[in-house]
């Protein structure tokens, strides 16, 4: 893992997260948008070996095109990519309208950019802010910081507010938000989306160091280790006990889908007699469940009901003797349209051929033609004789309104006359 970012609190706490698995490189960065600042060298680091990458309170200028066409590179071949908030970051950090805009999935605008030292307020929340998972955040690895439901929502409400975050908005509809503000304006604060092979994160805050602080370190610690373990394809590698997977993500339609999945215990060792339900929703909303019986190792199951193309969310729960055995785990694949049209191009010349012998016709290549059409007019062989057939509807016209109108009016007149009326 890279990390850009200023000499602020945030970058410090996160820098202190101790795991194993994850190797943090640090590279400061500037501060603020003062002048005659140089873009980073990008010569100085070999870009191409870190899976993921960590942009914080840093403009666009400071990191110069070439680190940011490099960094763009490694995302669209499969690394990860976070930003998190600051004053210099997102689109007041200038980062419309370089290769970043597109992976970063929060919508990002040329006209915010900030020169000077000023801070435009209509970009930044300055109140407190509470930090809570979405109903859909519950759901995502990300933002499970105890093993049971109840646990997890009793722990992010014991945590402290943010001081603050950016206004962003989700770039697309498929942009998943895993968390935000507590209250009734719910500000959204955490993006998470697919890009490709890819795994990108917009973060809006900028000083969960308040929880390190507050006596909550252990969670500052994993919270920040799932976001990077999820962003690098990581999470079935962490302490999670319930992990599922789907290899290929990509699916033709009416295929069917491997999907793999197992549990471990708190060493990393595969749980056995252990009771699967696997549930499989489509782009329609229908669900199908499933249940295993999972062998030692890993288990693996089949998904057939793939005839409509979109995105398919595969959820596995995990019970042992009645009882479960944490968070669901969650993953899922999608199913690529089908044009039938495409799934050939090329000319099928034997159908071409049954078609025009049935129709009375002949085949022949494209180099014969002027001499078929040649040998058509020496001999006159057109038939010159068109007859024209004309389909007339006898309801669909104006006399037989007029004979209908005036049929009704003799039927009036006569009974007025004879007083039947």
């Amino acid at each position: 893992v890279v990390y850009f970012d200023s000499l602020r609190p945030e970058q410090k706490f996160i820098r202190s997260m101790n795991d194993p698995k994850i190797q943090l490189d640090y590279i400061p960065v500037g501060k603020g948008f003062r002048g005659g600042q140089k873009p980073v060298n990008a010569e100085l680091k070999d870009l191409s070996r870190y899976d993921v990458f960590l942009i914080g309170d840093v403009p666009a200028d400071t990191l110069g095109p070439t680190v940011l066409r490099k960094i763009a590179d490694r995302v669209e071949q499969g690394a990860g990519l976070l930003m998190t908030g600051g004053y210099h970051s997102f689109g007041p950090g200038g980062y419309a309208n370089t290769p970043l805009e597109i992976l970063i999935p929060v919508i990002m605008r040329p006209s915010e950019k900030q020169a000077g030292n000023n801070i435009a307020k209509d970009l930044h929340y300055f109140q407190d802010l509470k930090m809570v998972p979405t109903s859909l955040g519950l759901q995502r690895y990300v933002m499970q910081l105890d093993s049971s439901r109840e646990g997890n929502r009793e722990k992010w409400n014991t945590l402290a507010p943010l001081k603050g975050a950016n206004r962003l908005k989700k770039r697309f509809e498929t942009v998943e938000v895993l968390a935000e503000s507590a209250g009734n304006e719910a500000i959204p604060l955490l993006f998470a989306s697919d890009v490709g092979n890819a795994r990108v994160m917009a973060f809006a805050g900028d000083t969960t160091f308040q929880w390190f602080l507050t006596g909550n370190r252990s969670e500052h610690e994993r919270f920040w280790r799932q976001m990077i373990l999820w962003l690098a394809h990581k999470e079935n590698e962490s302490d999670q006990s319930v992990w599922a997977r789907v290899q290929p993500r990509n699916a033709a339609p009416g295929s069917q889908v491997p999907i793999q999945f197992g549990a471990r215990d708190d060493k990393g060792k595969p749980i056995s007699d252990v009771r699967f339900t696997v549930q499989v929703t489509g782009p329609s909303g229908k669900t199908s469940k499933t249940e295993v019986q999972g062998t030692a190792d890993a288990s693996t199951t089949t998904f057939s009901q793939t005839q409509e193309p979109g995105d398919y969310w595969v959820t596995v729960s995990a019970e042992k003797n009645g009882n479960s055995l944490g968070f669901d785990a969650t993953t899922r694949f999608i199913v690529d349209p089908r044009d039938l049209e495409l799934d050939n191009p090329a000319a099928d010349y034997s159908l071409l051929e049954s078609i025009a012998s049935l129709s009375g016709g002949s085949s022949l290549p494209p180099e014969e033609l002027e001499s078929f059409l040649t040998r058509m007019n020496k001999e006159n062989l057109w038939n010159n004789n068109l007859t024209r057939y004309r389909r007339v509807s006898l309801w669909d016209n104006w006399y037989f309104l007029l004979c209908f109108i005036l049929l009704l009016s003799a039927e009036w007149f006569l009974r007025k006359h004879k007083g039947l009326v």
